[in-house]
């Protein structure tokens, strides 16, 4: 086998890098040879991760026959042996894509978060549990606030990529004979409101730096009131529920608190989304739903987004997702949602209205 054409290094964890990552397995040709996708719960002992991927292998497999079988067999060990010599870390998930056979292909990629063992074999990649990761955990600002410090976070991906710790200055106390108490009391209050100022300028810049969309505030619930009433109104409008917890816990504590704030946030928004499709589908022809016309609307390049339910059959949840990927449209993955799942699971939200996208309602 030709491993020097093999994608063998892990990407960089960031939007960017995912992004690339599924474009690259979009836009990947078939070949004679099985392609084997698999997601891997790297939260269990290794030989645990192994024996359960080795038990799905075993069932993909058992459909395959003649050369399919052997390139299969190849490619498949290739998963196994990066499990057993990766070193063991903080990583949550693993996806990783193998082919065999005259074009040979191994492309892995680790995640903070974590995502359910599966293993599917098919001439195409299986894509949509990157796509729903990206669109469930995207990326956000969490900022632990207290009197003394604040600590703000990046978070993409579940991951940590930057932290800013800012710290009030200490107030030596010079009470008596060189300050009097009102003296005193009146520069720890001006020392107070320039601590917030600088954590709101902090806060500013690195939401409109990055073009984030969410914020998530923690702490005391004081100090949470006080810090969100601080932010220009275009800043408050994109905080997730601040939340009022303790603040002594571990960074990787907080982290895993605002990542499940932030799911719940980004499925209220998806029913949002569902509620947007209804009212386009029942009101002014921008909204389709079904297979074909949604299949459609994202090949004429008339999508405008992309709207699924994590139920949707699987070759058709994939065939969809993979044309809104190459017309680089958005996709909101949703959970649960009768009124989606009334519609058959899928729908679109469109650009623009084309009289033919709808002549069989007429």
């Amino acid at each position: 086998m030709n491993t020097a054409i093999l994608e063998k290094s892990i990407p960089a964890l960031n939007v960017k890098s995912l992004e690339s990552f599924v474009a690259k397995l979009v836009n990947l040709e078939t070949s004679a040879s099985p392609l084997i996708s698999c997601y891997v719960d790297l939260t269990k002992p290794r030989e645990v991760q192994i024996a359960e991927i080795q038990h799905r292998g075993a069932i993909a497999r058992s459909g395959l026959r003649g050369q399919a079988r052997y390139d299969f067999d190849d490619a498949f060990q290739e998963i196994i042996d990066y499990l057993r010599q990766r070193p063991m870390g903080s990583r949550k998930s693993l996806a990783i894509f193998s082919r065999w056979g005259d074009e040979p292909f191994l492309a892995p990629m680790e995640f903070e978060m974590p995502m359910e063992d599966q293993v599917s074999v098919d001439s195409l990649p299986m894509i949509y549990p990157l796509v729903a990761l990206k669109d469930k955990l995207h990326r956000f600002v969490v900022v632990l606030t207290s009197e003394a410090e604040a600590r703000i976070l990046e978070v993409v991906i579940g991951q940590v990529t930057e932290s800013i710790l800012a710290k009030r200055p200490e107030l030596r106390k010079r009470v008596g004979r060189e300050w009097t108490k009102q003296h005193f009391q009146s520069h720890k209050r001006n020392r107070h409101t320039q601590f917030i100022k600088e954590k709101v300028a902090t806060i500013e810049s690195l939401m409109a730096k990055k073009g984030y969309n969410h914020l998530i505030i923690m702490g005391s619930a004081p100090n949470v009131t006080r810090l969100t009433n601080a932010l220009p109104k275009g800043i408050q409008e994109k905080v997730i529920e601040p939340n009022g917890g303790a603040i002594g816990h571990d960074v990787s504590d907080v982290v895993a608190e605002a990542v499940k704030l932030f799911i719940d946030a980004e499925e209220a928004e998806s029913h949002s989304t569902v509620d947007q499709l209804h009212e386009g589908i029942m009101t002014n022809g921008l909204a389709v739903a079904g297979h074909d016309q949604v299949l459609r609307a994202l090949l004429t390049r008339q999508a405008d987004t992309l709207v699924i339910l994590d139920s949707y059959p699987l070759e058709q949840r994939e065939e969809l997702v993979r044309a809104a990927v190459q017309a680089k449209v958005n996709i909101e993955t949703v959970g649960e949602s009768e009124m989606l799942d009334h519609y058959g699971g899928a729908g679109c939200l469109l650009r623009y209205r084309t009289p033919s996208l709808f002549e069989h309602h007429s």
